[in-house]
């Protein structure tokens, strides 16, 4: 099945829709699906395996917000000669907190994002990325506020993709800038010293809990493909069905958890180009963006980031398109909606690395 090329039929694409919103918390999350696509769930989950042995989906798992678990995620970039590129690509696969890695057509041409436990730890590891010899400079562009993140991939072709805009903003900004930024976690052995991890993280938020960490641990995993998925996570960390599903939901109502979904390979559904278009737009103009740019199907991951001198750009966005009229389509709207000074565009060259973030684990601690 691995060598061969998979279309997906409409139930497939149903499927997919679904798991990309996220599944429901309950003992049966896709018997929930198979009920709304009108198919078995032995079907249903028959599709799923399949389509991730074919790689259209690259991970289902948990998807969490870094800094609500004491982490700080950065974007950051570098200027990477062409004749170090492979050799650049090895060195950062080094680092499991280094989960995504691209290459830009820009001056500036390597992008990636860093989640470390602390400032210092960031530190340490772009100084040694410096130190390789493989880059010129590094930059860290720091987000100072979050407008749209997700996206969900339409696979008939008849809409453009939906993108899920940040609802109660304001609270969601509150939260993180109130995580502290000491030291969240100091060394971990084994799950004996896992209270060493359990500290605050802001006045809104408890400390993570010992249990709460092992769930956080399978949760990052491939999510299991079986009827009971929560039993199989709960027999893993030696917890009852419904206490998993307990705690899982009260970090999805702290925020902590954003969602359990699949992510999917953006080529392999269809959308082959994909860049990063970036604006310089004045902060008093930042509250007077239409609802037509955060609306806007095609683009994702929108966030206001601090300036650098080489790159004076604050507004940061994705913009996915399958094909190149639809593309300049999308650019023209946006280049009239956007208040901004200037723009570039920076289409994605090659995919280095991309792969799920792993909290409270070796390397990433």
């Amino acid at each position: 099945m691995s060598g061969t090329q998979m279309v997906p039929d409409d139930s497939d694409k149903a499927i997919l829709l679904q798991l990309q919103n996220g599944i429901d918390l309950t003992e049966r999350p896709y018997l929930c699906i198979a009920d709304s696509v009108g198919l078995p769930e032995e079907t249903v989950l028959e599709k799923i395996r399949s389509m991730a042995e074919t790689g259209i989906i690259r991970r289902i798992s948990g998807f969490f917000e870094a800094e609500l678990l004491g982490y700080q995620s950065v974007l950051c970039s570098a200027v990477v000669p062409e004749e170090n590129i492979e050799l650049y690509k090895e060195f950062l696969d080094r680092y499991p907190c280094i989960t995504h890695n691209y290459l830009r057509d820009h001056r500036i041409n390597g992008w990636f994002t860093l989640s470390t436990k602390d400032e210092a730890d960031r530190t340490r590891i772009l100084s040694e990325i410096q130190g390789s010899g493989l880059v010129r400079k590094i930059y860290v562009f720091k987000k100072t506020k979050m407008f749209k993140l997700k996206v969900l991939f339409d696979l008939d072709g008849k809409e453009e993709i939906r993108s899920e805009s940040v609802a109660a903003d304001s609270q969601i900004s509150v939260r993180i800038d109130s995580v502290k930024k000491s030291a969240f976690m100091t060394g971990i052995a084994g799950d004996s010293n896992l209270t060493g991890l359990c500290k605050d993280v802001g006045e809104h938020l408890q400390a993570v809990t010992p249990e709460e960490i092992r769930l956080i641990r399978e949760l990052q995993k491939q999510f299991p493909l079986w009827e009971r998925p929560f039993k199989v996570i709960g027999e893993k960390i030696g917890l009852e069905e419904q206490d998993v599903l307990l705690m899982t939901g009260k970090l999805k109502a702290e925020k902590r958890l954003k969602r359990i979904s699949a992510a999917l390979s953006h080529h392999k559904v269809g959308y082959s180009i994909n860049s990063m278009v970036v604006w310089d737009v004045k902060e008093e103009d930042m509250d007077k963006l239409p609802e037509s740019v955060l609306s806007c199907k095609n683009l994702s991951h929108c966030y206001l980031r601090e300036k650098d001198r080489d790159f004076d750009y604050n507004f940061y966005t994705m913009l996915h398109a399958r094909t190149e009229d639809e593309y300049h389509s999308i650019m023209d709207m946006l280049k009239e909606n956007i208040p901004h000074e200037k723009y570039a565009e920076l289409r994605t060259v090659r995919e280095l690395k991309k792969i799920g973030m792993k909290y409270f684990t070796e390397g990433t601690i």
